[in-house]
């Protein structure tokens, strides 16, 4: 049987939605799958990640604060990485690597692709222009 290669990205790797995302990395059968996790810099569960086997690539584009010039370059290096991969699933966590990696792995041609939302920047008391760039 062919192992399926799933990539879960998230911006940062820690707290509720980085806990989400290692839990569902985890609970993924290692005989079934295959799980990268595609994260920015620092992040509590790192270490967690690697003590279950679990291959963690850090993109250091990849940050939460908007940042044009650096969320092209994260655009274009997932974009350059899914194709590369060859993953079979992309799933992402947050509102930035949601919409960067979804974005990403459609313009890669990934097959299957995946979203979890998790906070809060969908909510009418983020600005109209915030809350739409996620939305998109």
């Amino acid at each position: 049987m062919t192992r399926l290669h799933v990539a879960t990205v998230i911006t940062r790797f820690e707290a509720g939605a980085g806990i989400v995302a290692l839990r569902g990395a985890q609970a993924l059968d290692p005989a079934g799958y295959r799980t990268t996790v595609i994260t920015g810099q620092g992040g509590r569960l790192l270490g967690l990640a690697a003590d279950h086997g679990i291959e963690v690539l850090v993109e250091p584009t990849l940050r939460s604060p908007i940042a044009p010039g650096d969320d092209l370059r994260a655009l274009r290096r997932l974009t350059r990485l899914f194709g590369q991969s060859r993953f079979d699933v992309v799933h992402t966590h947050s509102a930035k690597a949601g919409t960067l990696g979804r974005l990403a792995a459609h313009r890669a041609g990934v097959p299957r692709i995946v979203h979890t939302f998790h906070g809060l920047p969908y909510h009418e008391f983020q600005s109209g222009p915030r809350r739409g760039a996620y939305i998109a």
